[in-house]
């Protein structure tokens, strides 16, 4: 009877759990909805900030650059700050970089938004799977992660669909607006209902660790990303590899 009522109980009880999780599930929704929304609005972007295609793809790869810096953190994270502080953070800073992105006027100045949102998404992402193994009984953990891992794929699998509707009634500005809206709900929700359940430890930083992780991840994530269109055989995807996988190594 006892492992059938740990079962039922979940390790930290809160008001409502799916209340708690539903602005990560949002902020994790626009996130991965960033990473596609983007591709179709790409010829629009060249020609309004004037830049070619090499550039502008650093709108994409340069956000999934930063968020596989970040996500390793994210247990880090965890120890030193608050559920709350980091939900608000990571929401504020996806909208922060939306908005800069939206009323960018060059090239460098909507990469730096696409960038502030890798943070944002890098933080939202591995949290809200945390927080639901969390607020959850045991025997809804199923389910719950078979919700979110949908929330996942659907997301960049509309995401073109849904851009393409919004460059035929606006423009690809829009694209960065429309995150907003959907992020702000996300942040008045967070403040009613978002509780703080993870241990503040502090633990001791391994800087070493985290430059050797930076430089890893990024590596591989910079080196898939420019096979692309350099090939596989390239040195620059070649050392890009190479560089990540002796930094992880060490």
């Amino acid at each position: 009877m006892e492992e059938v009522s740990n079962g039922m109980q979940p390790r930290v009880e809160v008001r409502n759990p799916w209340f708690a999780i539903l602005p990560l599930m949002l902020g994790a929704f626009v996130g991965m909805f960033s990473e596609t929304a983007l591709n179709i609005a790409l010829p629009q972007l060249m020609k309004a900030l004037a830049v070619g295609q090499s550039s502008i793809q650093w709108l994409v790869t340069g956000y999934m650059l930063v968020i596989g810096i970040v996500l390793p953190l994210s247990s880090l994270l965890t120890k030193w700050f608050t559920t709350k502080q980091l939900v608000i953070s990571g929401l504020v800073l996806f909208i922060i970089g939306s908005l800069i992105s939206g009323f960018g006027v060059s090239f460098s100045m909507v990469l730096v938004g696409r960038m502030i949102q890798g943070v944002g998404t890098g933080i939202i992402l591995p949290l809200m799977f945390t927080v639901a193994m969390l607020v959850f009984p045991p025997n809804k953990l199923g389910s719950v992660n078979g919700i979110l891992a949908l929330v996942i794929m659907f997301a960049p699998a509309i995401g073109p669909t849904i851009t393409g509707f919004i460059l035929v009634m606006g423009s690809w500005r829009d694209i960065f607006y429309t995150f907003v809206l959907f992020l702000v709900i996300a942040l008045v929700i967070a403040f009613f209902f978002v509780e703080n359940i993870n241990q503040i430890t502090k633990p001791k930083i391994d800087f070493l660790s985290i430059v050797l992780s930076i430089i890893g991840f990024s590596g591989l994530i910079a080196g898939t990303s420019f096979a692309s269109h350099a090939g596989w055989l390239s040195i620059q995807v070649l050392g890009c590899l190479i560089i990540g996988i002796i930094a992880l190594i060490f």
